[in-house]
């Protein structure tokens, strides 16, 4: 029985036996995958406490005829500050989720991996309400779903400062509102500006950028739209894809 090592992210947590759990992986080389870990729900497993969601380990596997089995976990990134608040646990779930429901498995996925780890750490720390926003505009974007958010969609000319632009819920390209096809939402300079940023920079800094509630509201309603017409299926989060992505169920302790 051969055995291997990888790097991955939990992202989805399920029983299998009496003792046992399958636990999904989101790894960098190969996309996702399902492992046995045999034991893990015995009070005494040293395995348990660095199997829980959001978790990041480097994993030593052992090949079997069906699903492969975990044979030891070494941790890297623990979450903290997630369990037990309500905000971060919500965050945390939206985001494996999307993860789990965009992504197959046996495929190369770095870029999305270490936006993955980024995204997790930042939850933790609590730096932005928009955090979710931005994760998931990024998924889009890295798809190809979004288009080009530098050229007009229609006439091909630049998308330039002072004028108004419209994003097209039908294939998420960007326009000149005078060029605009139907099933468009209009687009203020600024709010082009933030989506820009929140697309191109990093996630640590496109987080700290502060703008207001109008305008975030407006890529807020952009997201939603888009994602409700192309990816088209639902997040199973208790609050919604609106109030998750968004951050609106305020941050606080689960009741005892």
């Amino acid at each position: 029985m051969s055995s291997y090592k990888f790097e991955g992210v939990v992202i989805k947590v399920r029983n299998f036996s009496e003792a046992d759990k399958i636990i999904t992986f989101f790894t960098r080389e190969f996309g996702k995958r399902d492992l046995v870990a045999k034991g893990v729900k015995k009070i005494k497993s040293r395995k348990s406490p660095f199997l829980d969601l959001g978790s990041i380990n480097k994993i030593f596997a052992a090949e079997t005829k069906g699903l492969d089995i975990i044979s030891e976990v070494e941790n890297i990134y623990l979450p903290k500050k997630i369990s037990g608040d309500l905000g971060r646990t919500y965050c945390l779930s939206f985001v494996l989720e999307v993860t789990n429901k965009l992504f197959q498995e046996e495929e190369d996925h770095r870029y999305i991996y270490k936006l993955l780890k980024e995204t997790i750490r930042l939850i933790d720390k609590r730096v932005a309400e928009s955090i979710r926003l931005i994760f998931v505009l990024k998924i889009l974007d890295h798809n190809g779903y979004l288009g080009d958010l530098k050229e007009c969609s229609v006439c091909g000319g630049d998308l330039r400062k002072n004028e108004l632009f419209s994003f097209s819920k039908i294939d998420g390209d960007i326009s000149h509102r005078k060029c605009h096809n139907e099933l468009c939402l209009d687009l203020s300079d600024d709010e082009l500006k933030l989506l820009k940023s929140w697309v191109k920079l990093p996630i640590g800094q496109a987080v700290k950028i502060k703008a207001p509630k109008k305008i975030m509201k407006k890529i807020e309603d952009l997201a939603i739209a888009y994602w409700e017409i192309n990816v088209g299926y639902d997040i199973k989060s208790e609050k919604g894809f609106t109030d998750v992505i968004m951050g609106r169920n305020k941050s606080k302790s689960v009741p005892k």
